[in-house]
C-alpha cells in the first residue's frame, strides 16, 4: 500500500471475537463425539474457546478496526476504503444442521456475536468516513441454507484429512463470487 493505492478492501474483526474459532471448538465435540479419543486427538487446538463477547469487546473492537482504516488513510490518503462485512453462517433465528452442528444457544450466541461484528464495522465506517460493505442477500445463502456461501463444519473424520478443519465456516467459491460481485456492483455506483 503506497500513496497511490486507489483502492482498500478490508475485512477484519473476527478474530478478535473469537468467530469462527469458537464455532469450530463448539462444532468440534458434538461432531465427533461418538469417537472419544478422536475427539482428544482432533479438538484440543480449539477447544477453550473463549466466552461469548460483550458490550466492551464490541466497542474495541469497533476502536480497532477504527485504528486500522486511519492507518490505511495515513498510507493512501487517495484510496476509497471499503469495510466488507462477514458473511454470516447462522441466520437470524439461529437455525441449525448437520453442517452447523452448534446447540441452539451457541447458534443464538453465534449470532449475536455475528450482529456485533457488523455493527462495530459499521460504526467504524461511518467514523472514519468509509463504506461499509455487506451483501443484501448475505442471509439468504447462511450454512444451513440450500445453496450456502459458507462452508459447515469440515469434520476431519469424514473427510480424513485433520488440516480440513480450517476451512469451516469460511466463505467458498460462491460467497467469495456473490462478495466480489457485490463489491464490483458498488464501486460502479
Amino acid at each position: 500500500m503506497t500513496a497511490d493505492t486507489q483502492l482498500v478492501t478490508l475485512t477484519i474483526g473476527g478474530n478478535d471475537l473469537g468467530l469462527i474459532g469458537t464455532m469450530i471448538a463448539r462444532s468440534c465435540g458434538p461432531a465427533v463425539a461418538p469417537y472419544s479419543a478422536a475427539a482428544e486427538a482432533i479438538c484440543p487446538a480449539v477447544v477453550g474457546a473463549s466466552t461469548a463477547p460483550g458490550p466492551a469487546d464490541f466497542d474495541a473492537l469497533e476502536q480497532k478496526i477504527t485504528d486500522v482504516v486511519r492507518a490505511v488513510q495515513n498510507r493512501a490518503p487517495g484510496a476509497e476504503i471499503l469495510l466488507v462485512e462477514y458473511l454470516p453462517a447462522v441466520d437470524p433465528q439461529a437455525t441449525t444442521c448437520a453442517s452447523l452442528p452448534l446447540s441452539p444457544d451457541d447458534a443464538r450466541t453465534t449470532r449475536r456475536t455475528y450482529d456485533g461484528l457488523v455493527t462495530a464495522t459499521r460504526a467504524a465506517a461511518l467514523a472514519t468516513g468509509t463504506t461499509s460493505v455487506g451483501h443484501p442477500e448475505a442471509d439468504q445463502h447462511k450454512t444451513c441454507s440450500a445453496a450456502p456461501w459458507i462452508n459447515g463444519f469440515e469434520n476431519p473424520l469424514t473427510t480424513g484429512n485433520i488440516t480440513s478443519i480450517a476451512s469451516s465456516y469460511h466463505p467458498n467459491l460462491e460467497g467469495m463470487t456473490a462478495t466480489a460481485d457485490h463489491l464490483a456492483q458498488t464501486l460502479d455506483t
